[in-house]
């Protein structure tokens, strides 16, 4: 898995896990926009087939969706034909409501053992994991928790995780805020694929 990638540009990717979700997902395309930010929403694949209009308002933005898989379950407890099921399931929601490609995988929980890894490599995907995980969003530990461990990772190069659904997000809305609001001007943040065109 894939957690910074090498460059001395700087480059850093922001990645948002679990929506698209009504709520979230559109105030973190607002802020994307004002900053003139990209970046990869790896989304669940029920979740695009409930709000395929944001999902398809993503990727009309120019930001990119990667697999999340369809039901967000553990992957190793599952067996490689589920697994198969619900990445394959994940690509075709992507690839009907934004009529995009799958790029790139990041697996829920970051749940990964021989054989989701034997499955996912059929797909020949980047699997990518993010720098920042101590900054742990998904918890909601506090916006001022987010933005100083996520702060530790500023480096080109990082990938950065944050949750847009999946519960209640308004902390990490924030940290985006403040973030990009401080860094937007010194690095650039794009999307995974950009990174890795590097």
């Amino acid at each position: 898995m894939m957690e910074r990638f090498p460059t001395l540009q700087k480059k850093i990717a922001l990645t948002f896990d679990d929506g698209p979700d009504p709520t979230y997902t559109e105030s973190i395309l607002e802020i994307l926009e004002r900053d003139n930010a990209k970046a990869t929403f790896f989304m669940i694949g029920e979740h695009i087939e409930k709000y395929p209009k944001i999902a398809k308002k993503v990727a009309s933005k120019g930001h990119e969706i990667g697999n999340h898989t369809f039901h967000h379950r553990h992957l190793t407890e599952l067996t490689k034909k589920e697994i198969e099921e619900e990445i394959a399931r994940t690509d075709q929601s992507i690839r009907n409501v934004t009529n995009e490609e799958t790029v790139s995988f990041r697996p829920p929980f970051f749940d990964w053992d021989d054989k989701v890894n034997e499955v996912v490599k059929q797909f020949s995907y980047p699997v990518i994991s993010a720098t920042n995980l101590s900054a742990k969003d998904w918890e909601s530990p506090g916006t001022d928790w987010i933005v100083n461990e996520t702060k530790k990772q500023i480096k080109p190069g990082s990938i950065f995780i944050f949750h847009d659904g999946l519960g209640e997000r308004s902390q990490t809305v924030e940290a985006v805020d403040l973030l990009l609001g401080e860094y937007a001007r010194d690095y650039q943040f794009v999307t995974v694929r950009e990174l890795l065109e590097e």
